[in-house]
């Protein structure tokens, strides 16, 4: 129990760390997860890469999974809420450790951005979206 207590406590030091310094703004951490949002979703995207790079350094954390969305979301309460939160889950859920997902909106808002590199994986069929399309996200150096 103290060595899980511990892997979750430097989860959310790195965690915090990198999305903090990244502009981003944390909304909840649920044990090994953690919803966070931006302004720009070039911000989210370098967040992304900047956490599992992070958490590739870290031995006692596992590779991460990540699932981004970009859209509008109804901020209650200190949560957010809608169909982008979702989809950025069912995305998580997807992606293989150590993998980045992001969804169309995503990859229409970055297509065009030099740092990074996004290819087309194929169409995802989970709860709620059977045909939910998605693009793998990697930083323009990794190609």
């Amino acid at each position: 129990m103290d060595e899980l207590g511990e892997m979750i406590e430097r989860f959310g030091a790195v965690t915090n760390e990198v999305i903090a310094n990244g502009r981003g703004r944390v909304i909840k951490t649920v044990g090994d997860e953690v919803l966070f949002v931006t302004e720009h979703p070039a911000d989210a995207a370098a967040i992304a890469l900047g956490l599992r790079d992070r958490v590739r350094t870290e031995p006692s954390l596992p590779l991460l999974r990540i699932g981004l969305a970009h859209g509008m979301v109804l901020a209650r309460y200190g949560d957010v809420y809608g169909e982008v939160v979702n989809v950025a889950a069912r995305l998580t859920s997807e992606a293989r450790p150590d993998t980045v997902l992001v969804d169309k909106e995503m990859y229409d808002a970055l297509r065009d951005d030099p740092r990074f590199d996004l290819r087309r994986i194929a169409t995802l069929h989970t709860r709620g979206y059977s045909h939910l399309r998605a693009w793998a996200l990697r930083g323009a150096r990794e190609r």
